[in-house]
Parts: structure tokens; sequence; C-alpha cells
């Protein structure tokens, strides 16, 4: 009979599960279905909308560059003025990656086709180019200007009242296909996500509908087997809520006849209970202290050895491993010990850990960021953390604290006036497994590791400061810095007086001479501000500085450097600010004769400006600067060794104690060697 009921309740319970799993299916696969129609219906009505819109927009772009063209070039198209309308298409087809071609067409047919290869000129009356309506049109096309899919836009070209042609402008569908290809991977993306997220959401809600009944079966089920103290938590009021009612004031009835007879039962054994408790606590107290006793010893030594290590050591690192080393004898429960130093000036916190799964393993260490993986406020307490309570979401917390099986630490922080300077942690793998003794000998520890620890910091600190006596030495390299800037600012104020001054004249030579003093100054100028931007204040980088120094000559004299090709020849080459200016000095006379000078009229042949500084050995260099220019004769030459140009540079030249050739063979070649001076 037993057997036959178990066998029934046992199928009963397979019947409800079954008859739960069938409604729960049901109910979450018809609300999944309907969520993905819903879903597909959306996509079908999103997808033509987002079409249009980037049509549209490519539309309106199209329209800004015609309207810009028919408001620009109107008069010159009416005016036959070709020129002026094919340079201002090119300039913007140019100018913009995403026009492919500009078509302006005449009624008439004629028309001017500009593409990014050039323009030319055809006859075209056949749409889209020109078609039998005065509106405007878009649409997509495949054009066999640019042999590729375009986006043609016709706008009538009206003036007056009266419609001269069409504007057409091709724009590029590489923007277009890229974004339509970017919302179909969204859509399809999106679609898959929302088909997993809608078919877990489904099957929480009818979880939810069909909570109730599941509830009331596992209910039935636990009075059926015994369990009387259960309740159906439905307060609903319809059937269900009426029926869980029921439920419980059954359970309950049958809970106070239980109760009557475990009240008796249990006043029986409860003195005999009473008497074996107190037998367990005398018995329990006397191995409590028997065990204490051995505790104590075995601390005491391990204690001793800790004192005497933490003298001896040399260094904090070597008082931290002598302290690792010995934290087992003190803590028997003991399966990790980690002592963490604090450098809140550096924002950096360095982790020594030993576990003591054999006597062999080692002490390793790690520096991590300190404020980012440490509460400092909640360190600077003594403190048990238990991963059954504790809560820390930071990787490297967890893997040195909590990693390895650990399930609970004990914290004790190393002060030293009131200051942190790190924490000593012991670790175990089981839980409760430190109580307050134990956190008063690791107070005492951490007390003695603090004092060692900050006096060996000290002595560190004590290193350094005379290491950072060194670092006066860089204020004096500020104020170089500073005086650089300032000459080269009072030179710019030289320059721009001269130019204010040269406005106020108008003679040709007083003109030049105001120029060539001005472009002197800047020269100068600019050797100050390279060494100001140079972290070397003693020498600049000469290539960087004659660049610099021939763009500026260049837009001074107006000299298009297509025209005259300037080569300069300078590889690596850094010098000191005594032979950087007269260097630079040289070079500003000698280009800005050839500027002047060299090229008095366009002869058909090719011109250029060579400009080379090397190395000849370890201590000499040589300069030149050459042109092809006209050259200039035994006369020519003769005359102008007294010119004020030629004479700076011999001037500046003597100023490095160098020698300058003249060489007039295929226009004009300066050489100039001198010795490096040493600082």
């Amino acid at each position: 009979m037993f057997l036959f009921v178990k066998l029934k309740n046992k199928s009963g319970e397979l019947i409800n599960r079954s008859l739960h799993k069938g409604i729960l299916v049901r109910t979450a696969l018809l609300s999944w279905v309907l969520i993905v129609i819903t879903l597909f219906i959306f996509i079908l009505g999103i997808i033509p909308a987002q079409r249009e819109a980037l049509k549209e927009r490519m539309k309106t772009e199209a329209k800004d560059i015609a309207s810009s063209i028919g408001q620009v070039t109107a008069t010159a198209i009416i005016d036959k003025d070709y020129g002026f309308t094919v340079d201002y298409c090119l300039k913007i087809i140019k100018q913009s990656n995403s026009i492919l071609y500009i078509v302006i067409t005449r009624e008439d047919g004629f028309s001017l086709v500009q593409t990014k290869n050039g323009w030319q000129q055809e006859t075209i009356k056949e749409d889209p180019y020109l078609p039998n309506t005065n509106e405007v049109t878009a649409k997509f096309i495949y054009s066999d200007l640019v042999k590729q899919n375009v986006f043609h836009y016709s706008y009538p070209f009206i003036y007056s009242g009266i419609v001269w042609g069409r504007i057409n402008i091709g724009l590029s569908v590489k923007s277009f296909d890229q974004n339509m290809d970017n919302l179909y991977y969204r859509i399809i993306w999106l679609t898959i996500l929302s088909i997993f997220v809608s078919f877990f959401i489904s099957i929480y809600f009818a979880k939810k509908l069909t909570s109730p009944i599941r509830q009331l079966d596992i209910v039935a089920q636990k009075i059926s087997d015994g369990e009387l103290d259960v309740k159906v938590n439905i307060k609903s009021e319809d059937e269900i809520g009426r029926l869980a009612y029921s439920f419980n004031k059954m359970a309950d009835s049958l809970k106070s006849s239980q109760d009557n007879l475990e009240r008796k039962v249990e006043e029986r054994t409860a003195e005999f209970e009473r008497i074996n408790k107190i037998l367990q606590v005398q018995i329990k107290e006397k191995m409590q202290a028997e065990n204490a006793l051995t505790q104590y010893n075995i601390r005491l030594e391990a204690l001793d050895k800790i004192y005497r290590g933490i003298i001896s050591a040399k260094s904090v690192e070597d008082i931290i491993k002598e302290v690792l080393n010995h934290l087992k004898k003190l803590f028997k429960s003991n399966s990790k010990s980690s002592i963490a130093l604090f450098d809140e000036k550096n924002n950096t916190a360095i982790i020594f850990s030993r576990k003591f799964v054999n006597n062999e393993d080692p002490i390793s260490k790690v520096e991590i960021p300190l404020k980012e993986n440490f509460d400092l406020e909640l360190e600077k307490e003594i403190h048990i953390m238990d991963c059954k309570n504790t809560i820390v979401n930071n990787a490297f917390y967890n893997e040195i604290y909590f990693g390895d099986g650990i399930k609970v630490c004990l914290s004790v922080p190393l002060l030293m006036d009131g200051q942190l300077i790190g924490t000593i942690t012991i670790s175990s793998v089981e839980h409760d497994s430190f109580n307050e003794e134990h956190r008063e000998i690791l107070s005492v520890v951490a007390n003695q590791l603090a004092i060692a620890i900050y006096h060996a910091l000290l002595q560190v600190k004590i290193k350094e400061h005379a290491k950072n006596l060194q670092s006066s030495l860089s204020e004096k390299e500020v104020l170089l810095k500073e005086i650089h800037h300032r000459v080269k600012n009072n030179l710019q104020v030289i320059s721009s007086l001269l130019y204010l001054n040269s406005k106020k004249t108008r003679d040709k030579e007083t003109l030049e001479m105001f120029k060539d003093s001005q472009n002197r100054v800047k020269s100068i100028a600019l050797v100050h501000e390279r060494l100001y931007q140079s972290r070397d204040l003693g020498s600049i980088n000469f290539e960087e500085y004659v660049r610099k120094l021939i763009i500026d000559l260049s837009r001074s004299y107006g000299v298009n450097q297509d025209i005259i090709k300037i080569n300069i020849d300078i590889n690596n080459i850094f010098i000191s600010i005594d032979n950087a200016v007269p260097c630079g000095l040289i070079i500003n006379e000698l280009v800005s004769n050839s500027f002047k000078y060299a090229f008095p009229e366009n002869t058909g042949k090719e011109k250029y400006i060579n400009i080379s500084f090397k190395r000849i050995g370890r201590k000499e260099l040589l300069l030149i600067v050459s042109d092809n220019g006209i050259g200039i004769n035994e006369e020519l030459k003769e005359r102008k060794k007294h010119s004020l140009g030629i004479q700076l540079v011999e001037t500046l030249v003597e100023q490095l104690d160098g020698t300058l050739e003249i060489e007039p063979s295929s226009g004009t070649t300066f050489k100039i060697r001198y010795k490096e001076a040493i600082a």
C-alpha cells in the first residue's frame, strides 16, 4: 500500500510538472511570435524611409552646388565667358570628393563637361542632361562620362525669367551605398539581438504568468511530504487566491497538532541535553586552554624571529620578506600573506605576497595603481573581508586578495604618525578563521613593521634629496628659454617697426633697404625662436631653421618655388647660436641677392638655387649657396664687393673665422668654410 501511494505521488508530480511546462512553453512561444512579427513590420517600414532620407540629403547637396554655380557664373554663362565658368566648376570638383562631374547644357545642346580629369565641349541634347521639363530632376543613373553609377541632379538655369539651359551635377554614390550597407548591417544585427532578447523576455513573462500554478503545485507536494510550515504566498482575489487561502488554513491545522506532540518529546529530552552540554563545555574549555598555551609559545618564538629579521634587514624589501617568511608560524590558518606599500604622491601600490602551500613558494611582487584599487579610508581601519559578504568590483584586488581559493582576509593598516603607508593582510581558505586575538597579534606586528619601513624609507629619502639638488639646474634652462623668447619678441618688434617705416616712403631703393633689413632681423629672430622651441638650448636643428628661413624669404619677395626651385641639402646638423646667427644672415643675404638679380627675365630654362651645409672632417663645416642665374663678371664682381650685402657677408665670414670663395661659372657659387666653435 505504501509503495502504491509513493508511486502515485511521483506520477502526480510528473503530471503537474509536464502541465506546468506545457503552459509555460505555449505562453512564451505566443508572446515571442507576436514580438517578432511586430519587429519585422517595423523593419519593412524603416528601410525605405532611411533610403529616401539619404537620397534627399544627396539631392540637397547637389541643389546647393548647382545654385552656387548658377549664382556665381550666371553672367559668365550668358556672356559666353566659358573660361571663368570652367575654372570655377573645376575648382568646385577638386574641393569635393563627392562631385564626379558638372555639365552645363544650353537649350541648343551646347555643353561644357567638367570632370576630375579636366573639361571638354560637347553637344548633348538627350535626357537626363536636357530633359523635356523645366522642373528639377534627380535620379540614380549609370553615367558614360565617369563609367559608373552616379546620382544625377539636373537643375534649370533661369535668369531674368528665361530658361537658358540646365546645370547637371553628378555625385558619387559610394557614400550612399556605404550608408545603406551600414543600415542593413545594423538592422540585421539588431534584428538578431531583438529576436534573442524578446525570446528571453517572453520566457520571463510566461514564468510570471504561470508562477501561481507552479507555487500551488510545490506547496501541495511539500504538505504531502510532511512540511507543514510552508505557506502559499498568493494574495490575489480570484479562484487561485481562495484556493491558496484554503491550503494555508489546512496547513495551520496540521501544524498545531504536530506541535503538541513535539512539545511533550522536547520536555523529556531537554534535561538530558542540559547535562550533556555542561560536560561538553568543561571538556572544550580544558582543550582550549591547552591549545592556547601551545599557540602562545609558538607565536612568541615567531615574533622574536620577526623582530630579529627586521633589525638585520638592510632595505624595505628585505624587511617585508623577513615578515612574510615567519607569518605562517604566527597564524596556523594563514594560507596567504600580503604586505602592501602605498605611495599616494605617485598613486602606486607595491604588493608583496606569499602563498603557504609548501615551504618553497616564492614571494611575488606586483605594482598597481593605488586609488583605483584601494579604498584608503577603509584601509586605515582594521577589518575582516569575507568573500561571502564583501563585494569588490576590482579585478586586481580580487586576484590578489581573493584568488587561489581565499575565503576570508584580515587586514591591519601600517600607520606612522597617523599617516597610512600600507597594509599587512593574512588570508585563509576557510571562513571564520580569524578572531580578536589574531587582530591583536597582527596589530603588534604591523606597528613594528611600520616603524621599520618608515625608518628605511627615511634613509632612502635622504639619499634621494641629494639627487634632487641637481634638479635646480633646470631652472636655469627655463630662464635661458625665456631670454630667447624675449629676444625673439624684441626682434619681431624691430621688424614690425621697419615695416611700418617702409610704408612712409615710395623710393624703391629705400624700400629695398627696409626689406633687406627686415629680412635680416627676421633671420636672427628665427634662430632665437628655434632655440626657444628646442629641448637643447645650446643648439638648433639647422635644416629646419633654413627651410623656415627660405619660406619667409620667398613670401617676402613674392617668389613662386614652382618657378625657382630651392634645393636644400642639410642632413641632421645641429649648431650653436654663435654659428647659427651669422650662417643664417649669410644665407639670407645670398638667397635675397639671387631672388633680386640672378633671374632678371624669363629665359625659358629651369631656375634653381642650391643650399648645402656639410661637415668636412670632425670640426670643419662647408656652406655652399649657388644658383644657375646670369652670374657675375669681373667688373660686376668688383663692384659688388663694395655693396652692403657682400660687405655684410664678408664681415660674417670673418666673425666665423672662415674663408669665402666666389665662383662665377654657370651662375654664381659662394663657398664659406669655417671651423665649428667649441662651447
